[in-house]
């Protein structure tokens, strides 16, 4: 419901419609090589009646403005880790005047200094070409750490309007706030608080050895090295 479903959802629940979520269906080994829209719908139809715990799609208005903003954030943030480290081979691979010049820097003061580097007409042509490349990779680094910020702000904006108390609780800034307001959406959406937990990859799950009595979280469980993980609500 959060890509190609999503405009349907929201027509039908706009229609007074009951609209719920399916997970996928689980295919057939040997499906003979059917594959259409139609079939999956039909699969999911079959499946749903059968499904313990339905699932309410998520809302729109402040919560999918909230989901566009972190997705839109978070483009630009891995961006900036990509140009950083492009910025960082440049200098290791840059003609001793400038590695020399650059190498005793840190991460912020080389980014700045890079992003001012002027032609130098008495430099040979891989002096200067490589200046202009660390050139506009710092400045592109520069601009997409400025819209990260800006983004981060508009984020900040509507989780003091949606759930200025979360901001509240210890270790949640506006990044995390508005990640948890964008996977609980609203009431009912998870069938308890163990639930989301789940989802959040933070349940403790049973992992005793022998004399050894401990837990771990469902995200090491899943593998997932963000701490969230696809388990359904």
């Amino acid at each position: 419901m959060g890509s190609y479903g999503a405009g349907l959802a929201a027509f039908l629940s706009q229609a007074g419609e009951h609209v719920v979520e399916v997970c996928r269906p689980k295919r057939a080994t040997n499906r003979g090589g059917r594959k259409t829209d139609m079939l999956d719908a039909i699969r999911a139809a079959k499946e749903a009646p059968a499904t313990e715990h339905l699932i309410q799609p998520r809302l729109r208005g402040e919560r999918e403005a909230l989901r566009v903003l972190l997705a839109t954030r978070q483009g630009a943030v891995l961006a900036s880790t990509a140009a950083i480290n492009q910025l960082k081979a440049l200098i290791v691979s840059a003609p001793d005047g400038l590695r020399a010049e650059l190498r005793k820097l840190k991460r912020p003061a080389q980014v700045t200094h890079c992003a001012q580097l002027r032609d130098r007409p008495a430099q040979d042509l891989e002096h200067r070409m490589t200046a202009r490349a660390l050139r506009s990779t710092a400045q592109r680094i520069q601009s997409l750490q400025a819209e990260a910020k800006d983004l981060e702000k508009e984020i900040l904006t509507l989780v003091r309007r949606a759930a200025p108390e979360l901001l509240g609780l210890l270790g949640v800034g506006p990044i995390t706030a508005a990640q948890i307001l964008v996977s609980w959406s609203h009431q009912g959406r998870f069938r308890s608080e163990a639930a989301f937990a789940s989802f959040a990859g933070v349940a403790p799950i049973p992992a005793s050895s022998g004399l050894t009595n401990r837990h771990r979280l469902t995200a090491v469980e899943t593998g997932s090295s963000t701490g969230r993980c696809t388990r359904s609500p």
